[in-house]
């Protein structure tokens, strides 16, 4: 009796499991993606001291199995990456039609991040020249979109400021998002911005219930009228950058707040950034250049920080028909954030969509 209480169970769970399964339509996908790069390091650099040269051949953090989901008026995206060696979850959302627009509930590319993505750099796992443009994170959100215009209330992002801990600050409101796209004579214009607010807490210090605000704006343009050739050309401009989740790296202090000379008040750090990406198709084989230039400013630094960075690639089909290519890059990038340091990298990145 106990056994057929348990198989009967058993059917009636798997059935519950197989229904709205099987009312919805599934589309499975994934990337296997192996980038093999070398990198030259200088003697300034944080690996340690002396000139090294270092290899990454490694599966990338972003290869990723997924599936989109539409279920009538509800859909959604569910995506595993492998960051770390281990399974986690990059995108998981649902979104349904809410008036004229659609509300999107869960992880996502931000609407910041969304119109980001104008280069196609794969060194360090795909990074896309993301430091001169702006934040390109998937963060939890809920989103609603109308036509080309996107609004999201978003999962904020505190970091530390000089001796102020940011797990004591009062935070209160969630970080704000809001995007805007559209086509005008052949050319894409993409606008973001980013903006949230918290207090630091600390009755002991003199900075108690000073207020960091954090925000940047980001704009780009994508040109395609001389087709096959293309031109990209975007930048940023924000206060505090870091404090929201912008990163570069070794250097995530170019962006970060800091605290005054008489560790009183919040000193805000100015960041602008610029990206030129120029591509081009020729006999099947896409070719593509970048340039990017960032500078940060504090009053309490002696001089801004800089990072300057170039790079070129070609992305070369390795089974005719499918999405599956080899793609070799090279490229440099030069820091100057108070200790000074260059890296030179060549590699590929062997990449098969499916």
């Amino acid at each position: 009796m106990k056994r057929a209480l348990t198989i009967l169970l058993a059917a009636v769970f798997l059935l519950a499991c197989y229904l709205p399964v099987s009312a919805a339509d599934w589309d499975l996908y994934g990337s296997a993606r192996i980038n093999t790069f070398w990198t030259d390091y200088d003697e300034d650099h944080a690996f340690g001291p002396g000139d090294t040269t270092q290899l990454n051949h490694d599966l990338q953090g972003n290869a990723v199995i997924g599936a989109t989901v539409q279920n009538g008026p509800v859909g959604g995206v569910f995506e595993y990456g492998t960051a770390g060696g281990n399974a986690n979850i990059r995108l998981l959302y649902a979104t349904f039609d809410v008036g004229p627009g659609q509300m999107l509930v869960g992880q996502d590319y931000g609407p910041f991040a969304m119109g980001s993505y104008i280069s196609n750099q794969v060194y360090n796992e795909d990074n896309n020249m993301s430091e001169f443009i702006g934040d390109t994170f998937r963060r939890p959100m809920v989103q609603y979109t109308v036509d080309n215009f996107s609004f999201a209330l978003v999962t904020p992002e505190k970091q530390d400021v000089g001796t102020a801990d940011a797990d004591d600050s009062e935070l209160l409101l969630p970080q704000i998002q809001a995007r805007y796209h559209t086509m005008y004579n052949g050319i894409g214009f993409n606008i973001a911005g980013v903006f949230q607010t918290y207090d630091l807490e600390d009755n002991t210090q003199d900075w108690d219930g000073e207020t960091l605000n954090a925000w940047a704006v980001t704009a780009n343009a994508r040109f395609t009228q001389l087709d096959p050739l293309y031109i990209n050309l975007g930048g940023y401009y924000g206060q505090n950058v870091a404090n929201f989740g912008q990163s570069w790296g070794d250097s995530r202090a170019m962006g970060n707040a800091e605290l005054n000379a008489a560790g009183d008040s919040i000193e805000d750090t100015d960041t602008w950034g610029l990206l030129l990406v120029f591509g081009t198709m020729v006999n099947e084989i896409g070719l593509e250049a970048g340039f990017g230039y960032l500078e940060s400013d504090n009053d309490n630094w002696p001089d801004n920080m800089e990072l300057m960075a170039c790079y070129a690639q070609a992305k070369i089909p390795m089974l005719a028909g499918y999405n599956a290519h080899i793609i070799p890059e090279v490229g440099y990038y030069e820091w100057d954030n108070g200790a000074n340091f260059d890296e030179l990298y060549a590699g590929v990145q062997w990449r098969v969509d499916f």
